[in-house]
């Protein structure tokens, strides 16, 4: 009962965390497509993207050190991520013909339980 309590914990704070991440990206994505191509700006929001949640995921959801090691096993997880979310976004976009504004949310919604899995492999003690 006690472990089920502290992953519904660490769950919450993944949401709350990507939240926060996935709203500042995704500000910056819609600011950044004015001025590049959409797979840019996704790309560099991306990364920004990675950075804060590795810090923050880090610290608050799963309460460990930052060391090189988690930081490089984060980063290639995510770029795996990144990919995988590039290539829903061009189909979004190219095949689709969804709006290049929407189809981020759509990324989000189908990557984010993919990600938690991956950032806690990532950050485990």
């Amino acid at each position: 009962m006690m472990a089920m309590r502290q992953e519904a914990t660490k769950i919450g704070g993944f949401l709350i965390v990507g939240g926060v991440n996935s709203a500042l990206t995704f500000l910056i994505y819609q600011a950044l497509v004015f001025v590049l191509p959409y797979w840019l700006a996704y790309s560099l929001c991306f990364v920004l993207g990675i950075g804060f949640s590795f810090l923050a995921n880090s610290r608050f959801v799963f309460s460990i050190s930052i060391t090189f090691r988690r930081a490089l096993a984060y980063t290639v997880f995510y770029l795996s991520s990144y990919a995988i979310g590039l290539g829903m976004l061009s189909a979004l976009v190219e095949q689709l013909h969804m709006h290049l504004r929407l189809a981020p949310v759509i990324v989000v919604i189908v990557m984010t339980p993919l990600n938690y899995l991956g950032a806690k492999m990532c950050l485990k003690k």
